[in-house]
């Protein structure tokens, strides 16, 4: 344990003698030295330990006690110095070593000999605690105030490293989690959010560096600049001093970690989309915002369509998340496993019956929007009484028609035609006007058309409201014919297989040729030499998921599916028609058509209501009434209104009639 230094000045003819001692069995304390003989100890050093941004503060910089507990994020970089001072004015020379034996260096760690270490905190280091030392020595070549002999006991400088979870989480009070923001037709809407990379809360109190700050650890500290986090643009940080002007906080040692990101989640946003955004929008970093500052701002910006409109609201729900990929200066380079943060979930209700004018925007332009009228308009709004109809106001939100909120005894008919055209009956207004102004009664179907001697015909239908169980969506399909047929439908035909039927095909036909319901088989030999009809059948036939049944109505060209389960909005539902249902084509056939849904008086609410944390959620009200917009034109069909006159016959339909 004991450790002898000899030192010789030639030219003073001087032996000094150094003994240092590391156990215990020294009547001085770890810092200390004494002179041979005697009982006396003086003080020669204390444990001086500052984080980079301290040292660049100059008298400013904090030392932190010997000991001390230091947490650092995951992907953060932790750059301390592990020293000593000297102590009492000794002129000391005082050399740090590093003493690491028992507990080992971290990976992706470093020490130099002037006592600097650095760590870059991983996924692996998550929630491990480390402890670095230094052994002080003395340094007799660079020490001239100690005794001619004298013994010391060494000073171990150590600190304690915890990396804890890192989070991405939004700022601000605004927007809030599930807050209802209205929108317009035509009218641009954004919506700013705020997001930053945060020690999880937990990890917030208790001993250590980050006990006292009230904002989340976000700034790094760099040569030649004060580590700071930023609030304003008026933020700023004196070097000297450490202090900072403006509303703004110094960081010490703190580093940001990876950067926070955001995404939108596509399984918990209404409707249902690939990219988690109604159709339309964008959600990107606001302009001016670089992709490294921190906090980061994004906007979501949606401008709604007519499609839109409905008392249904439109959901988004964002995740913040940070960046998988380092940053540079982040440290080594490799991908981080990180979890997701938290989500904000907003809802967007664009109200139907309702238009925002926009700069330069006419009465009459507007009506012809809507296909209806001006004075339709005018009378609407009573507000606009005594205006010049033809000057109305940018910003200014005009009512279309009424809004009617649906009775139960709506819901109670038998087909989807008869319920609409009851509630058309009721306002004089034609089913195609009802569906034009409430996207609800309505969906969207996509097509995929092989043509032959019968059609085989692919659908895929996306619903704008939320479906129940037992609930009918009809599609009119003018540019096929057949008889009339009902029965099950299959879900795909991606993996066809052969059904082969013996004595389908007569002994006249020859191998090749077409055979079977709608001709859509080929005659074909079996392995024994037997002539029979092969058919490429659907698999999975009968078995669909969603659709108990499907009819084909000859008379109307109607396709109705019965729904066997619900489907949320933005959901969709495929099915395929085969061939052998014997459809022909009569006409052009399009990729997209709209088809026809239920009058409700209610909907199922298919969204969950989550939480901020991103695995917790809850249900919100089970039930979402509907109303419809009732557009109902003061000029009837066969009149005409112009600008300061009343309705008046319109020439044109006058002389067909």
């Amino acid at each position: 344990k004991m450790r002898l230094r000899v030192q010789w000045a030639v030219l003073g003819l001087t032996l000094r003698l150094v003994l240092a001692d590391a156990g215990g069995d020294s009547t001085c304390q770890p810092g200390y030295y004494g002179e041979h003989g005697k009982t006396a100890c003086t003080k020669y050093a204390t444990a001086a330990i500052m984080d980079y941004g301290s040292f660049l503060a100059g008298s400013a910089r904090q030392i932190y006690d010997n000991n001390h507990l230091f947490r650092v994020p995951v992907g953060g970089k932790l750059y301390v110095r592990i020293a000593a001072t000297a102590d009492n004015g000794q002129n000391i020379g005082l050399s740090p070593v590093l003493n690491n034996e028992e507990y080992g260096l971290p990976a992706f760690s470093s020490y130099n000999d002037e006592g600097w270490f650095s760590l870059t905190a991983l996924p692996a280091h998550r929630l491990e605690q480390f402890k670095v030392c230094s052994r002080i020595d003395i340094n007799p070549s660079g020490s001239s105030s100690y005794p001619m002999n004298f013994h010391y006991k060494r000073l171990f400088v150590c600190i304690k490293i915890q990396v804890v979870p890192h989070t991405a989480s939004f700022v601000g009070a605004f927007p809030a989690h599930n807050a209802l923001i209205k929108a317009h037709v035509g009218v641009e809407t954004v919506i700013e959010v705020v997001i930053n990379s945060t020690i999880s809360n937990q990890w917030l109190s208790g001993n250590g560096v980050l006990q006292n700050l009230a904002e989340p650890c976000n700034a790094r500290a760099q040569d030649g600049s004060c580590s700071v986090l930023k609030h304003d643009s008026e933020c700023t940080c004196t070097i000297a001093s450490g202090t900072c002007t403006g509303s703004c906080l110094c960081l010490k040692h703190c580093s940001p970690g990876p950067m926070p990101s955001l995404t939108a989640v596509s399984s918990r946003s209404v409707p249902s989309t690939v990219d988690g955004l109604p159709a339309g929008a964008s959600l990107h970093l606001a302009a001016h915002q670089s992709s490294l500052s921190r906090p980061q701002r994004w906007e979501l910006k949606w401008r709604p369509t007519r499609e839109h409109s409905s008392s249904i609201p439109t959901i988004v729900c964002l995740q913040a998340h940070l960046n998988s990929e380092p940053q540079p200066g982040q440290g080594p380079v490799q991908s981080l496993a990180l979890p997701q943060g938290e989500v904000l979930c907003v809802r967007l209700e664009v109200p139907k019956c309702f238009h925002e004018v926009q700069s330069g925007q006419t009465l009459d332009e507007i009506a012809r929007t809507y296909q209806t009228d001006w004075l339709t308009l005018f009378h609407a709004n009573p507000n606009l009484m005594g205006s010049n109809p033809a000057s109305i106001s940018a910003g200014h939100v005009l009512r279309l028609g009424v809004s009617y909120k649906l009775q139960k005894q709506d819901s109670m008919h038998s087909s989807v035609q008869e319920g609409v055209q009851v509630l058309g009956n009721r306002f004089l207004l034609s089913p195609e006007d009802i569906r034009r102004h409430n996207p609800e009664l309505l969906a969207d179907v996509f097509l995929h058309h092989l043509p032959g001697k019968t059609s085989e015909l692919a659908l895929e239908v996306v619903m704008r409201r939320p479906m129940m169980e037992h609930e009918t969506v009809e599609m009119s399909l003018p540019f096929f014919s057949g008889e009339s047929w009902e029965g099950d439908v299959s879900e795909t035909c991606s993996k066809p297989h052969q059904v082969w039927t013996p004595g389908s095909c007569l002994a006249s036909q020859a191998p090749g040729e077409s055979c079977g319901a709608g001709l859509a088989g080929r005659c074909e030999y079996d392995s024994i030499g037997s002539l029979g009809c092969s058919v490429a059948e659907c698999e999975g036939q009968g078995q669909h998921a969603q659709i108990a049944s499907a009819q084909w109505l000859h008379i109307t060209h109607t396709l109705v599916f019965r729904l066997s389960s619900g489907v949320e909005a933005g959901g969709s539902i495929r099915a395929v028609i085969a061939r052998t249902r014997g459809l022909k084509q009569i006409a052009t056939v399009p990729t997209r058509m709209l088809a026809h849904v239920e009058v409700r008086d209610w909907v199922q609410n298919t969204h969950r209501k989550m939480d901020k944390s991103d695995n917790s959620s809850s249900d919100m009200p089970a039930r979402i009434p509907l109303d419809l917009c009732m557009i109902v034109p003061v000029c009837q069909k066969g009149l005409a209104c112009s600008y300061g006159s009343d309705c008046s016959l319109d020439t044109t339909l006058a002389h067909a009639l």
